[in-house]
């Protein structure tokens, strides 16, 4: 099945883009205009400086946008998951994303790390500029990113474009929560969880910062050529890619060029040891990565994906059992047991202390499926 993997597109758009710089067809230092304005103006008679009224956004660079270090905003994803819902015929298409996006920065350029899906897509135009096949951005395939060699690790990987989910071949089912306040218990909010399918609106999903869709094996592989084998960027790339940045307000997580880098704690008898880890997260609306790591010291990748935001799934007798999957608790225990295979085999003797990311105590609403749980069409 292809299940959409939503934000963890943006490393397949940072390796593209990585792929151009290789060729000398673009220079990550430049400002990020030089290469979006030509294809704005073509398309929407208009260019950054026009749309921002900021002279500031004329001084970001293409490294900065890919290194989510440019100051520019993220997107409203509430307002546009609202817009989806109240136009199921309609696509949010990447020009509407630039138009509604905060126009003020959150920092001086360079000067912090600040997450933004409209980079990605402002990225993506820099992509359709070089790229694509007849000048516009629906002309350019994201497929194109796979070495010709490798393209038999990717048989069903895609990116969809404008048009609903159920028009697709083999696409999953897909389920946003809708979560309702229906009264209190012992002083806390007692909410019922109903599904809403959104299998029958748009996959274009912010398009080069979300549309991925894709088997979780083919994710897999997309993670291992691209920081294991090093057969999709150059080694050179690599090593650009995986200089990281602190995130301000996480400890442990730092982000690179399209990519992230994070750590567990290790089950260690001093505690302070850490397994290090290279992965992108990705959800969206009704569907998630739950694991989506690379890990080239010991030669594997490894991606879990689950249909729904949350991961919950109501036909279980506890429908908080897979609430977390997608948090660290969840991460974590999926790579325990694939460690606990190289320790088995005399390969690695790392081992983690998944236990200290048991969020069940804190998961803030006593969730029910209600009696009969029930999709909200």
């Amino acid at each position: 099945m292809l299940i959409p993997v939503g934000s963890a597109t943006k490393t397949w758009t940072a390796a593209a883009v990585l792929q151009l710089a290789e060729q000398g067809k673009v220079r990550l230092d430049d400002p990020l205009h030089r290469y979006v304005d030509p294809i704005l103006l073509r398309e929407h008679n208009t260019s950054l400086a026009e749309l921002w009224k900021n002279p500031v956004i004329e001084k970001i660079t293409v490294r900065q946008v890919l290194g989510h270090h440019s100051g520019v905003e993220d997107f409203d994803s509430e307002a546009v998951f609202n817009w989806t819902i109240a136009h199921p015929s309609g696509d949010y298409t990447p020009f509407m994303f630039l138009e509604s996006v905060n126009k003020s920065f959150h920092c001086k350029p360079g000067s912090c790390v600040r997450y933004s899906g409209a980079g990605f897509i402002l990225l993506g135009y820099l992509l359709a500029e070089e790229l694509s096949v007849d000048g516009s951005w629906q002309g350019y395939d994201q497929r194109g990113v796979i070495p010709e060699e490798l393209r038999h690790d990717f048989p069903r990987t895609h990116f969809p474009l404008l048009g609903k989910c159920s028009e697709i071949p083999g696409m999953v089912q897909q389920y946003a929560p809708v979560w309702k306040k229906v009264g209190t218990v012992d002083g806390e909010e007692l909410e019922e969880l109903g599904w809403h399918d959104v299998f029958n609106y748009s996959c274009l999903n912010g398009w080069t910062m979300g549309n991925a869709a894709l088997p979780a094996i083919e994710q897999a592989n997309f993670m291992y050529h691209l920081i294991v084998s090093k057969k999709i960027i150059s080694p050179d790339m690599v090593e650009l890619m995986t200089q990281t940045n602190p995130w301000a307000d996480k400890m442990y997580m730092k982000y690179g060029l399209g990519l992230e880098s994070d750590s567990f704690a290790m089950a260690s008898s001093s505690g302070k040891e850490r397994f290090h880890f290279f992965q992108h997260g990705g959800l969206d609306y009704g569907s998630a990565v739950a694991a989506n790591v690379a890990v080239p010291e010991l030669g594997f990748s490894l991606v879990v994906t689950v249909n729904s935001f949350t991961g919950m799934n109501c036909s279980l007798p506890d429908v908080n059992e897979n609430q977390i999957v997608k948090y660290e608790w969840g991460l974590c225990n999926f790579l325990e047991p694939v460690l606990a295979v190289f320790e088995d085999e005399g390969r690695s003797r790392v081992r983690l202390n998944c236990k200290s990311y048991d969020k069940t105590s804190w998961i803030g609403s006593k969730a029910t499926c209600g009696s009969g749980w029930h999709l909200d069409q």
